[in-house]
This record gives C-alpha cells, structure tokens and sequence, in this order.
C-alpha cells in the first residue's frame, strides 16, 4: 500500500459577517489561525488634491468641414453653449483677437501640422483657455 502524502494544515477561516448588500468573509493565511493574526495598521493612500471645476459657457469650435461645423454648433447651443465656429487658421487667429471663449474644441480630422499651430496661437493669446480635441 502507498503511503498517504500528510494533510495540510488546518485553516480556521471566522464566520462572514453578513450585510444586506455585501457578506464579508475574512482572510486568513494558510497555516496561521485567524485568530492569531494581528491586523494591519490602517495607511490611507494620499488622496490627490480635488480638481478645479470651471463652468464652460463659452466654447470656440473648430472644424474644416462646413457641414460638421454647422450641425456641432447647433447641438452646442441647444444644451446651452455660446458657440464661436472657426472653419480655418485665419478665423481661429481672429476669434482669439476679439472672441472670448473657455474652450477650444478642434476637430479630430485636421491635420497634426494645422491642430499644432491653432494649439499655439490659442496658447499664446488665450493661455487659460481648455483646448480639447474631438
């Protein structure tokens, strides 16, 4: 007859403590009652600091596509937007003369050379201003 390998060691978990929305079972480690397990220190994590909410009221849009311009701007002033549309670079350096928006939204389908320089006039005239790409 082949030996039997030796039992593992005995693991004595306690009894979950029930909720009405969640049961909580406790660990413990293999080997070691629970009982004689010490807890840990409680350590929170640095909370990061609590971000700045700015209300947007106005916004800039900026599109090539006559179309899109059109119809994005109808649904931003419909939800409550004051909508400055901007369909090439010269419009976008002149809305950021006389113009005053808190976000820049620029069209995905730009080219990167076209979306780097309206980054950089807005930047330079406007340096508080959201710039966010859709």
């Amino acid at each position: 007859m082949r030996p039997q390998p030796p039992k593992p060691p005995r693991v004595d978990f306690p009894k979950p403590h029930t909720s009405d929305t969640l049961t909580v079972i406790p660990m413990a480690r293999v080997g070691v009652s629970a009982k004689a397990q010490k807890p840990a220190a409680p350590s929170a994590p640095p909370q990061p600091p609590a971000p700045t909410i700015v209300p947007i009221k106005t916004v800039l849009w900026i599109s090539g596509y006559a179309a899109l311009l059109a119809t994005t701007k109808l649904m931003l002033e419909a939800e409550g937007f004051e909508v400055h549309a901007a369909s090439d670079f010269l419009q976008v350096q002149s809305a950021c003369n006389e113009d005053r928006f808190q976000l820049a939204i620029v069209d995905h389908t730009l080219a990167p050379k076209i979306k780097r320089a309206i980054a950089a006039v807005i930047r330079e005239k406007r340096p508080s201003t959201y710039i966010l790409e859709l």
